[in-house]
């Protein structure tokens, strides 16, 4: 008996605060996903649009709108960024050499 492997699913994302409507629609394929998790869809595209479509410079969260390869709604996703700190120092006022403990006292 040979295991069927379910096929690869195209959705279609769009982000109407964008001003995108359907007809915008950026497609994207998957492998099959369990359940039909729009919101594992939904999390890949966001890496997606954050890289590539410059959605560095948008406010997050960000609602995707998903549709089948018809163009059926199928839902939208509000998606949030998570926050990766970025640290950076410089020196305002550099001790004296003179104010520095000198060895043995």
């Amino acid at each position: 008996m040979s295991l069927k492997m379910p096929k690869k699913q195209k959705l279609l994302f769009w982000v109407e605060a964008l001003g995108e409507t359907v007809d915008d629609a950026d497609p994207h394929e998957f492998g099959p996903f369990v359940g039909d998790d729009l919101e594992w869809a939904a999390s890949e595209y966001a890496d997606y649009f954050h890289s590539n479509r410059d959605g560095w410079e948008c406010s997050w969260p960000i609602v995707f709108s998903i549709a089948d390869e018809s163009g059926k709604l199928l839902a939208k996703v509000e998606v949030e960024r998570e926050a990766r700190p970025h640290f950076s120092g410089r020196v305002l006022k550099q001790a004296s050499d003179d104010s520095q403990p000198k060895e043995g006292k």
